[in-house]
């Protein structure tokens, strides 16, 4: 029972990243950069999440969702870094 619901929290919070990237993708601004620290922290979170399930077993559907979330967020993470040091170079 306790995995089912870990993987419907694992569906969840990779929506609201993938929600959150396409909401970013869809507003080009200077507020971005503001976003950074919270795609980390959901790199983390999905990193440590990951680790759990990898160290003491577990579901291996929740294992892929965390890792699918890892990914995600740490790739979000990459493109506002590298947006905001072309915005730097540019100056």
């Amino acid at each position: 029972m306790e995995s089912i619901f870990e993987i419907i929290m694992g569906v969840f919070f990779n929506a609201a990243v993938l929600l959150l990237i396409l909401h970013l993708a869809k507003h080009e601004s200077n507020e971005k950069g503001k976003y950074g620290l919270l795609f980390g922290s959901f790199a983390v979170g999905f990193l440590l999440g990951a680790i759990e399930k990898f160290a003491f077993g577990g579901s291996p559907v929740a294992f892929a969702l965390f890792v699918f979330g890892f990914m995600i967020s740490v790739d979000a993470f990459a493109v506002i870094l590298s947006k905001k040091s072309e915005k730097n170079e540019s100056c």
